[in-house]
């Protein structure tokens, strides 16, 4: 429901300073690789709060404390894990929990008004996101 400059965000990024997390992001993005290939997803949940961790140590302004409530909110009602899309500071949540518990998250009071995108994996030629519309693929 807001707007920010990317960029503004991650001018505030403390790279120097944070070369080890930022080491321990990369390490994740190769075990991210592994699970989607043939791992569980519920790793791929715990895989994301761990990113998610990591990612708010590099700067104050990856997170406001609206999206730290939501996050705990979600995490509360069985999200294994999530993370911030983008630079941080406001955007898109992206996280995975059982179906089962997409019901309870939707109806609790936190999430009340916000746009739920539902996301599924799939094996096939396309490689990238596809969007479906209308019964219609578009890259």
């Amino acid at each position: 429901g807001f707007q920010h400059l990317s960029s503004e965000v991650a001018s505030g990024y403390d790279f120097e300073g944070r070369k080890k997390e930022l080491n321990e992001i990369s390490d994740l993005t190769n075990d991210a690789y592994k699970i989607l290939t043939c791992g569980d997803f519920r790793d791929l949940g715990l895989l994301f709060h761990e990113q998610w961790r990591l990612k708010k140590t590099l700067s104050k302004n990856v997170s406001t404390p609206y999206v730290d409530f939501l996050y705990d909110e979600a995490r509360k009602k069985g999200v294994i894990g999530g993370r911030i899309i983008g630079s941080g500071n406001g955007g898109f949540l992206l996280m995975l929990c059982e179906p089962d518990k997409q019901i309870m998250l939707r109806n609790s009071e936190a999430f009340k008004g916000l746009l739920f995108v539902p996301l599924h994996f799939e094996n096939g030629d396309r490689v990238g996101t596809q969007i479906l519309s209308n019964g219609v693929i578009h890259d």
